[in-house]
C-alpha cells in the first residue's frame, strides 16, 4: 500500500495525476500518520543503543511498542521486540533478550509472513544460543536464518551466517563441517569484497587450525587476516590476531617474531581495556537503569490495566443496568397486553352471556305474549289490546337496546303470521 501511495505522491503534478495524489495521500494518509512517527523513533532507539545510551534506547523502544500495539502495527511491533533483543543481547541480559527475540518471532509466525524479518530474528536467536553455549539450538535457527536469506538473495547476511554455524560446528567439534562453512562464508565476502568479513572468516579458520596443532597453515591464514583487518582497523579482531599469532609463532621456534606479535598484542590491549572497562561499567549502570525502568514501566502497565479494569467494569455495569431496565419495560409491556387481553375477552364473554340471556328472556316473553294476544283477541276487549300494545313496544325495545334487531324483525314477522 505504502509503495502505491509513493508512486503516485511521486507522480507528475498535472490532470489526473494530480487527482491521484490527492486520492493517495486520503486513503493511505493513516497509513504514513502510523508507520513514519514509529520507524523515526525506533531508528533513534538504534542509534542511542549504538552509542550505548542506553537509558535513552530503552525508553524509546517501549515508545515504539505501545505505538506499534495501539495501532495494530504487528510488523512495526516485531522489529521492536527484534531490536529489545539486540538491546538486552548487547548488555549480556540473555534471557531478556531470547524472551523479546521469541515475542517477535510468534507475531511473525502467527500474524505475518515478512520473510526478510524472520531472517534476522532466526539469525539473532541463534547468536544468543551461540553467547550461552546452546550450540545445537543455535544451529536450528541458523540454518532457518540461511534458508530465508537464500530466497532472499541476501548475500551479505548469508555470509555472516555461514560464519556463525562454522563457530557452532567447530564448539561442537565438527571439523569438516566448521572448515565447509568457514570457506563458504569467505567465498561470498570475498566476492562482496567484505574486508571485516574476510579477516572474520581467516580467522575463524587459523583459530581452528591451531586447535589442531597445524600450525603452518594457521599461520597461512593469519598472515591473510592480519592484512584485512588491518585494512579495516578492527581493533577487537587485530587483538586476537596479535594473541595467537604470537603463540603459533612460539610453537614453531619463532621467538622473536613472537615477541614481537605479543608486543602488539600488549599495547593494543592496553587501550582496549579502557574501552572495556569503560564498556562494561556502562553495561552495568545499563542494566541497573534498565531494571528501574522496567520496574516503572511494570507499574505504568499495572496503572493502565486497573484504569482499563475500571472502565470495562464501569461499562458493564451499565450494560446490566440497561439490560435489567429493558427487561423491567419488556415485562411491564407484555404485563399490559395480557391485562387488556384478558379484559377484551372478559367483555366479550360477558357480552355473549347477556346476549344469550336476553335472547333467552326475549323468546320467552315472545311466547307467553302470543298466549296473550291470543288470548285477547278472542275476547275482544280494548284494554287488552292496549296492554298487549304497550308491552310489544317495551319487547321491541329491548331488542333494540340489546343489538337483537334481527331476532326483532322475526318477531314482527310473527306478529303479521298470527293476524
Amino acid at each position: 500500500m505504502m509503495a502505491v501511495a509513493r508512486r503516485l505522491v511521486t507522480a507528475k503534478r498535472s490532470g489526473i495525476n494530480q487527482l491521484l495524489i490527492t486520492l493517495a495521500f486520503l486513503l493511505f494518509g493513516s497509513g504514513f500518520a502510523i508507520c513514519q512517527p514509529t520507524f523515526s523513533i525506533l531508528d533513534s532507539a538504534i542509534k542511542a543503543r549504538t552509542s550505548q545510551d542506553y537509558e535513552t534506547a530503552l525508553t524509546l523502544y517501549f515508545k515504539v511498542e505501545e505505538s506499534s500495539i495501539e495501532h495494530g502495527d504487528n510488523l512495526g511491533l516485531a522489529r521492536c521486540y527484534r531490536e529489545l533483543g539486540t538491546f538486552y543481547g548487547q548488555i549480556a541480559d540473555y534471557p531478556s533478550s531470547l524472551k523479546y527475540l521469541n515475542k517477535g518471532l510468534s507475531i511473525l509466525s502467527t500474524k505475518l509472513q515478512d520473510s526478510s524479518e524472520l531472517s534476522k530474528i532466526y539469525n539473532n536467536l541463534g547468536i544468543v544460543y551461540d553467547l550461552t553455549g546452546q550450540f545445537d539450538e543455535a544451529l536450528k535457527y541458523h540454518r532457518k536464518s540461511a534458508s530465508l536469506k537464500k530466497s532472499l538473495a541476501d548475500s551479505s547476511g548469508l555470509a555472516r551466517t555461514f560464519d556463525n554455524m562454522g563457530e557452532c560446528h567447530r564448539a561442537l567439534l565438527n571439523r569438516d563441517s566448521a572448515i565447509y562453512y568457514y570457506h563458504l562464508s569467505l567465498s561470498i565476502h570475498e566476492r562482496l569484497e567484505n574486508h571485516h568479513g574476510i579477516a572474520s572468516a581467516l580467522n575463524n579458520l587459523a583459530a581452528l587450525y591451531k586447535n589442531e596443532a597445524q600450525y603452518d597453515t594457521s599461520l597461512f591464514y593469519y598472515r591473510k587476516a592480519l592484512i584485512q583487518a588491518e585494512f579495516t582497523q578492527d581493533l577487537y579482531l587485530l587483538r586476537r590476531i596479535y594473541l595467537f599469532s604470537s603463540k603459533v609463532y612460539l610453537q614453531v621456534d619463532s621467538p622473536l617474531v613472537a615477541y614481537t606479535f605479543h608486543e602488539n598484542y600488549a599495547s593494543l590491549n592496553d587501550s582496549i581495556l579502557q574501552l572495556e572497562s569503560k564498556d562494561k561499567l556502562a553495561k552495568i549502570e545499563a542494566r541497573h537503569r534498565v531494571q528501574q525502568l522496567e520496574k516503572e514501566n511494570a507499574h505504568l502497565e499495572k496503572e493502565s490495566g486497573t484504569r482499563i479494569f475500571i472502565f470495562t467494569l464501569s461499562a458493564l455495569l451499565l450494560l446490566a443496568m440497561g439490560f435489567l431496565a429493558f427487561l423491567w419495560q419488556r415485562k411491564r409491556t407484555q404485563k399490559a397486553r395480557m391485562e387488556s387481553e384478558l379484559y377484551e375477552r372478559s367483555q366479550k364473554i360477558a357480552v355473549e352471556r347477556a346476549a344469550d340471556i336476553a335472547a333467552q328472556l326475549y323468546h320467552k316473553i315472545n311466547n307467553n305474549l302470543g298466549a296473550a294476544r291470543f288470548y285477547y283477541f278472542n275476547n275482544k276487549t280494548k284494554e287488552g289490546n292496549d296492554v298487549l300494545k304497550g308491552t310489544m313496544k317495551e319487547i321491541h325495545d329491548l331488542a333494540v337496546d340489546l343489538g337483537l334487531e334481527k331476532m326483532n324483525q322475526q318477531v314482527d314477522e310473527n306478529d303479521s303470521n298470527n293476524s
